[in-house]
C-alpha cells in the first residue's frame, strides 16, 4: 500500500463543509470526507510546528518530548527513516523551510522545498496555495510504488494570494467588499470594532478556503488519473487552526488552547476498508499517527518512547475509543515560565494559563459551546477541580513514560 498525506497548516475546522459550515463552497474536501472517514475529535498537542512534526513522526506527545532518552531521540527510529529503511520511496513536499528543514526530515528519501512563485503558460503568476501541490503533483507523477508521500502546505498561513473573486464571491450586494490585502491578518480586536473589519477578513479567508479546494480537487485528481487511488491510503488533515475574532483576535499568535486554534480536521481513505460516510467520535491526537501509519504500512509501530494509540482498530469499527481525555501544551514564545495547557473530554474543555506564583484557568461545556463563548468555572467549581487534578496526573505520568497506568476519568468529567 501507498501513503499520501496531505497536511495544510492554518485551516479553522469551522470553515469546512463536512464539519458543519454552510455558507463556503469546499466539494473538493466534502466529496472526499463522503468517502472516508471523518474524525470529529481531533485534538493536537501542541500548536507550535516544530514540536508537531517532532509528535508526528515520533508518536510521542508534546508534553514526553523532554523525556526522551538519547537512543529514543534517534532520527532513525522516526518515522520518515523507518519507511525509507522498509524499501518505501519516501518523499517529503513542502512550502514551509521549518518543516524542510526539521531534524527528522532528513529521514525522506527525497526533500522537495517549493520556494519562489511559478509562472503558468497563461502568464499568470500561480498562488502560494498553488505552488506546493503543483510542486507535489509532479512528484506523484514520478513515485516509485511502494511510496509514502507527505506533502505539507502553509495553507491559510502563506500569503493571501488566490485570486480576489473567490473572497467576494461572499459578500452580500449592499455589503462592503472585503479587502483585497495580501497579508496574513495579526490583529487583537478593540471593544468597540468595527463588524465590517472582522467580516471582511472572514470573507478573505473564505476566499482562500475556497482556492485551497480548488488546489486539492486538482492534486486528489491527479492520484485517481495515475491509477493509484486503489493502492494509497490518503489522509487530509490540518496541523493547526487560525483565530477569526472569537476570542478578540484575528490571525495565528500567540499559541493559546481555544478551540478554533487546536480542533483540527483529519479525514481518512484507506483501500480495501469500507469507510464511506462514516464519522468517528473518538478523542484521537497527533501521537497516534506514527503507529497507525506504521501498521497500516506493515511496519514496526513499536515507536520508542511512543505515547499514541495504534488507531487502525477504530479504523476498521473494531473499538469507538481509545483515550479518554486530551492534554494540548501552549509554549508561550518567552519560555518555560508562562505556559498554558488544555484538557478536553467528551464533556468538558479546561484552559490553565500557569505563570510564576500564580494561575488561571476557564472552562467550558462539550459539545455545546463549540467556539467557547461562556466560561462557566465559577459555576463548576468542583468540575474543574477534579479536571485540573486529572491534568496534572496527566502531566506527571507522561514525564515519567506511564500514562497507561493512569486510571479513568471519575464520572463527570
Amino acid at each position: 500500500m501507498n501513503l499520501l498525506v496531505i497536511a495544510v497548516d492554518r485551516l479553522h475546522i469551522g470553515y469546512l463543509g463536512c464539519y458543519g459550515n454552510s455558507w463556503i463552497g469546499t466539494p473538493g474536501i466534502d466529496g472526499f470526507a463522503a468517502a472516508g472517514l471523518v474524525f470529529d475529535q481531533v485534538l493536537v498537542d501542541s500548536p507550535r510546528l516544530g514540536s508537531l512534526y517532532t509528535t508526528y513522526w515520533r508518536g510521542v506527545h508534546a508534553a514526553a518530548h523532554a523525556g526522551l532518552a538519547p537512543h529514543q531521540r534517534r532520527g532513525d527510529a522516526a518515522l520518515p527513516a523507518r519507511l525509507t529503511a522498509a524499501g518505501y520511496h519516501t518523499l517529503l513536499v513542502t512550502d514551509d523551510e521549518h518543516v524542510a528543514r526539521h531534524r527528522l526530515a532528513g529521514g525522506f528519501t527525497e526533500r522537495w522545498l517549493a520556494r519562489s512563485p511559478t509562472v503558468a503558460s497563461t502568464g499568470r503568476k500561480r498562488t502560494s496555495l498553488e505552488r506546493v501541490f503543483i510542486q507535489a503533483g509532479r512528484r506523484l507523477t514520478d513515485a516509485r510504488p511502494p511510496f509514502c508521500m507527505w506533502v505539507h502546505s502553509r495553507g491559510l498561513g502563506a500569503p493571501w494570494d488566490a485570486p480576489l473573486s473567490r473572497r467576494r464571491q461572499y459578500a452580500e450586494i449592499d455589503d462592503p467588499l472585503p479587502s483585497d490585502a495580501r497579508e496574513v491578518p495579526r490583529l487583537k480586536l478593540a471593544a468597540d470594532y468595527d463588524p465590517d473589519l472582522l467580516q471582511g477578513h472572514r470573507w478573505a479567508y473564505a476566499g482562500q478556503v475556497t482556492w485551497l479546494d480548488d488546489c486539492l480537487a486538482a492534486f486528489t485528481g491527479l492520484l485517481d488519473e495515475s491509477g493509484l487511488a486503489d493502492d494509497t491510503a490518503v489522509l487530509f488533515l490540518s496541523t493547526r487552526g487560525f483565530l477569526l475574532g472569537e476570542h478578540g483576535r484575528v490571525g495565528a499568535r500567540p499559541p493559546m488552547g481555544h478551540e478554533e486554534l487546536i480542533h483540527v480536521p483529519w479525514i481518512w481513505q484507506v483501500p480495501g476498508e469500507d469507510l464511506a460516510q462514516s464519522r468517528s467520535e473518538a478523542i484521537v491526537q497527533p501521537d497516534d499517527l506514527a503507529p497507525t501509519l506504521a501498521a497500516l504500512l506493515g511496519v514496526s509501530d513499536d515507536f520508542p518512547g511512543a505515547t499514541g494509540h495504534n488507531l487502525v482498530p477504530l479504523l476498521r469499527g473494531e473499538v469507538s475509543a481509545v483515550r479518554d481525555r486530551a492534554v494540548t501544551v501552549c509554549r508561550r514564545p518567552d519560555g518555560e515560565d508562562r505556559s498554558e495547557f488544555a484538557l478536553r473530554t467528551a464533556a468538558w474543555h479546561l484552559r490553565e494559563l500557569r505563570r510564576p506564583g500564580r494561575s488561571s484557568r476557564e472552562l467550558f461545556v462539550k459539545p455545546d459551546d463549540r467556539w467557547e463563548q461562556n466560561e462557566i468555572s465559577s459555576r463548576a467549581d468542583s468540575v474543574a477541580e477534579e479536571l485540573e487534578a486529572a491534568l496534572d496526573a496527566w502531566l506527571v505520568a507522561a514525564r515519567q513514560g506511564q500514562l497507561a497506568l493512569l486510571p479513568p476519568l471519575p464520572a463527570g468529567c
